[in-house]
Formats: structure tokens, sequence, C-alpha cells
């Protein structure tokens, strides 16, 4: 699924990374706001006027960047930036059959198939009444680092935009 960016000039990837670094990691379910889910759905409107080449690059800057903050490797937390982000930017089905999953990432707490056999891809986001909420807390990751660019390319090739109204917050 193809679609251009918005009319005019998009952010570009630097501006892109500065927002990545702006918002709230992924933490418990209780401590997630609607001014964190506020910040989010500004970060994913503005992705969705960028260039997509801006987007990945973006998206690879801030993964490296990640990764240089120690030679362990402590950004678990940050890759759920754009983990949780991308789960705004595009209007993924609530269930899709387990042979649909897709995971770029191994969240601890990831959910297994439902006594259908089916899968929540937008997962750990779910949306009510036109608003983002959060269905588990973090629980942390393993394996490795999470390829956010790679992610966002397959979701923009597969899944739509989601509708994200008007912009009524500043």
């Amino acid at each position: 699924m193809t679609r251009s960016p918005a009319s005019g000039a998009g952010p570009t990837s630097g501006q892109l990374v500065e927002v990545l670094r702006s918002l709230p990691p992924w933490r418990g379910v209780s401590d997630f706001d609607d001014t964190d889910w506020d910040a989010y759905i500004g970060a994913a409107r503005l992705v969705q006027q960028a260039d997509p080449d801006a987007v990945g690059a973006a998206l690879d800057e801030f993964a490296a960047e990640v990764r240089r903050l120690d030679e362990n490797y402590p950004g678990y937390e940050q890759e759920s930036k754009p983990f949780l982000l991308l789960r705004v930017v595009f209007a993924l089905p609530e269930s899709v059959p387990v042979a649909q999953r897709f995971s770029y990432k191994g969240w601890s707490n990831w959910p297994d198939a439902d006594d259908r056999g089916e899968v929540d891809p937008g997962w750990p986001v779910a949306w009510r009444a036109g608003r983002p909420r959060l269905l588990a807390s973090y629980a942390g990751s393993e394996g490795q680092p999470y390829p956010a660019a790679t992610e966002y390319r397959f979701l923009r090739e597969t899944f739509p935009y989601r509708d994200l109204g008007r912009r009524t917050t500043a």
C-alpha cells in the first residue's frame, strides 16, 4: 500500500529523531495518561506527513543512538518509543489469525493466541472511542535490537495510516 506524504515539505529526519527522544517510554498501564498519548498522536501526525525515507532514516538514527548509550545495550525501554508510535501511526486490525502475526521484537509479555487462534497485531495499544490505551505494562524484552525502520516499511506497505482526526492540541 503506497501513499505520498501530505502536501508540502514534511518534517526532516532530524526533527523526527527529536520527537522520538521526547516521547515517554512504555511504562505501567496506570502510569500512561492522556498527556502521554497526546504526545504520541502528535508524533504520529508528523510521521504521516513526512517523506517515508525521512521516517526510515529517523528510526535508524534513533536506534543507533539508543545502542550507543552503553556497550551493554541498555536501551530496550527506549526502543518502546518507536514500537508504540508505529501502533499509533498505522490502523492495525484488532485481531488476525496467528499465522499472520508479525514480530520485530521479543517483548517479554507478548500475548499468546486467544481461543480462536488469533492475535492482536496492534498489541499493546488498543483504540477505544478514538483514543489509544495500553493493554499491558512494560515487562522488558529480549533478543536483538528492535529494527523499527524495517517494521515501519512493512507496516507502510501492508496497512493504511490511522485517521488521527484534526489536530486539537498544541
